[in-house]
């Protein structure tokens, strides 16, 4: 341990207070139905906390690091007098990772900015502490009767051999030794569950000093973990009020960073709480401690990779509030209060830096548990052991690693539809049947209503998803629509999204359905297909790339024609050019897949989406690197380039005649030649063509109802001589598209 360190506060309100069993709005179940908790002055804030409001204006430009930091710390201990009007109208909210921070940042300040952060850093029971010393014209306190000095702590003693409890004992011996008696038992009642070896548990924590005694006051005297109860009603502030929430300031805090044999500093440390002690008596303390103690566990993983430049990885809040969840299951309604009105009400996605949606993200970890077990969590803990400070990317694979997204991520975003009727009749899991204290029947407030209706089509409005989010609508679908179709083929990246949607039938049953290509289509008049509603879920399970584009659904007044046609085209070719004084060898081989659609009989348009798509290789002589590409293929105009990873397809004919097909590639990668110096280019002839170049014609066989593409390419132009094959078979498809 080092000798003198700047001590490490993380400030946290606690858990969100719901109301009781009897209380109006309470979330118990009433015939299997439960309603949302109401938002009141005891309650989670409506709109962003203070934190929220002076983290934005950091990253605006409007405030310093340290500015901002500050401003948090006063925030997150409740101190609004100090703060600029701006901020204030926010609520307390929490931000556990603020003052860890601001310690971070303490080893690179003045003098002077070093003397305004010390008293937020320290331990209460350090002279120089806000809650141990005389006032401080810093923090712009004033005298009163009852100082906020604490002059008399008291400690637990020899009760338990793991810990220390502390309270002030200015206010009567007696009272304090109660309260600590108090704290101490509900320490004893989750310790031992909270400490379970790896990888059924945390594991223990890491002592708060060194073994064999003698360690400083400064560390509470010996390497047990200290908890400390404050009276924060003793803080008196100049112009304001002596008022302060009772669910303020419960904090985890790092002791001290662990040092290896050369002296460096290691990514684990042990660590000690912050506890209201005006909570005492109420259930919230359990959770307060559960809280904050997993923290401290944490800390014994690794703080540094989760923390950078004032910014906390959302999985640290989140997995601590999952905790509560899971050591605390009685109470389990009070960290789930949070799902309700905070992350269904949010359009940040699980890998946003917003201090307010950190907490409410505990639902991935609450989804881990349920699909996996809680071992999966503290799995992922182990997995950030060995990463590097403020590696946020290893935090998310870690995560991921456990129960990866790509694949998951779809399941999560349809459970938090979180409508029990309809995700228990279409056989899809609900939070509550993994915790009888779910909130039900909370769907996304963001859900977007629309109707279905024919010669209406419906078009979303375009813009962003945030990576690791989802977008929800709810259609209904007037009587008079017989063919229903929901298109996500103009939202991109394909490789990053999944749509899932939910439909129901006349009888009241609902289906879900996956997107097996880039549309769901239904005609209402076939047995099975009479669909009067339907949720449809886009997920984004990318880390990184938003989504893009828009989402289409229409509806005709009765189910004629509709006809799909597709199949694979293969093609190999060699070009060869006698242009210049150094002949060269092109070669490429390649294969698309496409779906083509017609209405009533009208000309071929091709199905845009993931279900047409192409790839090839392509290789020059003399040239290096080699080109590799794959993309989708888009109806594009004719004054429309494609660009890398776009292919451009003119489809022409009608259904029962022969089928001409134009196509064109945009890729372009950086390459070589002959020792030249690298330069962009594209292929010269990437799909060859039967001339003109790049088109060739299906030829309709009546008998079998296919397309079938055959020819030998031979073209000479320009000095360039060209030869190859291009093979492959259109058919008759369903009316519902098929993968490739």
């Amino acid at each position: 341990m080092a000798a003198t360190v700047a001590l490490i506060v993380a400030a946290c309100s606690s858990s969100p207070t719901t109301p009781s069993a009897a209380a109006p709005g309470s979330p118990r179940s009433t015939n299997g139905q439960t309603t949302p908790p109401t938002i009141g002055a005891a309650q989670l804030p409506q709109g962003p906390s203070r934190a929220s409001l002076i983290q934005q204006a950091v990253d605006d430009g409007q405030l310093t690091e340290l500015s901002g930091l500050l401003y948090r710390a006063y925030a997150a201990l409740n101190l609004p007098e100090l703060l600029p009007s701006q901020f204030q109208v926010g609520g307390p909210g929490t931000d556990d990772g603020v003052l860890a921070d601001l310690a971070d940042l303490s080893s690179s300040l003045s003098p002077s900015d070093l003397a305004r952060v010390t008293p937020l850093l320290v331990r209460p029971t350090d002279p120089r502490s806000i809650f141990a010393a005389q006032p401080s014209a810093s923090l712009q306190m004033v005298e009163d009767p009852n100082p906020s000095k604490c002059a008399n702590w008291d400690d637990s003693g020899t009760l338990d051999a793991r810990f220390k409890v502390w309270a002030c004992a200015d206010r009567g011996a007696d009272d304090a030794e109660l309260d600590i008696a108090t704290a101490v038992a509900l320490i004893k009642e989750i310790w031992d569950p909270m400490t379970v070896a790896e990888p059924n548990g945390m594991g223990p924590p890491k002592p708060d000093g060194p073994d064999g005694g003698g360690t400083s006051p400064e560390y509470g005297g010996d390497s047990r973990i200290d908890f400390y109860l404050l009276d924060l009603g003793q803080i008196v502030y100049r112009e304001g009020n002596n008022e302060i929430p009772e669910d303020a300031a419960a904090a985890a805090q790092v002791s001290a960073p662990y040092l290896d044999a050369s002296g460096q500093v290691l990514n684990s440390s042990s660590g000690f709480v912050l506890l209201n002690r005006s909570r005492l008596d109420s259930k919230e303390m359990k959770q307060d401690i559960i809280h904050e103690f997993f923290h401290v566990l944490q800390m014994a993983h690794n703080r540094r990779a989760t923390h950078d430049h004032g910014l906390s990885h959302w999985f640290v809040e989140a997995s601590a509030t999952w905790a509560e969840t899971w050591y605390d299951r009685s109470e389990s309604e009070v960290p789930h209060a949070r799902f309700p009105t905070q992350f269904q009400s949010s359009p940040a996605g699980l890998e946003s830096a917003d201090i307010d949606h950190q907490y409410a993200s505990y639902i991935w970890p609450f989804f881990m548990q349920q699909e996996l077990d809680e071992k999966s969590i503290f799995d992922a803990w182990q997995s950030i052991d060995p990463l590097a400070p403020a590696d946020f990317a290893g935090v998310t694979a870690a995560i991921n690693d456990e129960l990866p997204f790509d694949k998951n991520f779809r399941e999560f975003a349809v459970r938090n539809l979180d409508l029990d009727q309809v995700l228990t009749s279409a056989q899809v899991p609900t939070y509550h049947e993994a915790d009888s204290n779910f909130y039900q029947n909370s769907p996304p407030a963001g859900m977007i209503e629309a109707s279905i209706i024919p010669g209406e089509p419906y078009e979303s409005q375009p813009g962003p998803a945030v990576p690791l989010n989802a977008a929800y609508w709810h259609f209904t679908i007037a009587p008079t629509a017989k063919l229903v179709t929901v298109s996500i083929a103009n939202v991109s990246p394909f490789a990053d999204m999944d749509g899932d949607v939910l439909l129901r039938h006349s009888s009241g049953k609902w289906e879900r359905r996956k997107f097996n290509g880039s549309e769901v289509k239904f005609c209402r008049d076939d047995p099975g297909q009479d669909i009067d509603a339907i949720y449809l879920v886009v997920s984004d399970h990318s880390t990184t790339d938003p989504l893009l584009g828009y989402v289409e659904a229409s509806a005709k007044e009765a189910c004629s024609g509709a006809i799909h046609v597709g199949g694979t085209i293969a093609w190999d070719a060699t070009t060869t050019s006698t242009y210049g004084d150094t002949p060269t060898t092109d070669t490429v081989s390649g294969s698309m897949h496409m779906i083509l659609a017609s209405e009533d009989g009208g000309p071929f348009t091709l199905e845009q989406g993931p279900d047409s798509s192409y790839s090839y290789d392509y290789d020059t002589s003399g040239c290096s690197p080699t080109g590799h590409f794959a993309g989708v293929l888009k109806a594009l105009d004719a004054q429309t380039e494609p660009t890398t990873g776009i292919g451009k397809v003119i489809p022409q004919g009608k259904p029962g005649q022969d089928l001409p097909l134009t196509v064109y590639f945009g890729d372009k990668w950086t390459r070589s030649c002959n020792g030249s110096d690298p330069y962009e280019d594209g292929a010269l002839h990437a799909f060859p063509g039967c001339a003109p170049a790049s088109f060739i014609t299906g030829l309709f066989d009546s008998n079998s109802n296919s397309y079938n593409f055959r020819c030998e390419t031979l073209q000479d132009e320009g000095g360039y001589h060209v030869s190859g094959h291009i093979t492959g078979t259109f058919t008759l498809l369903d009316s519902q598209s098929p993968a490739p």
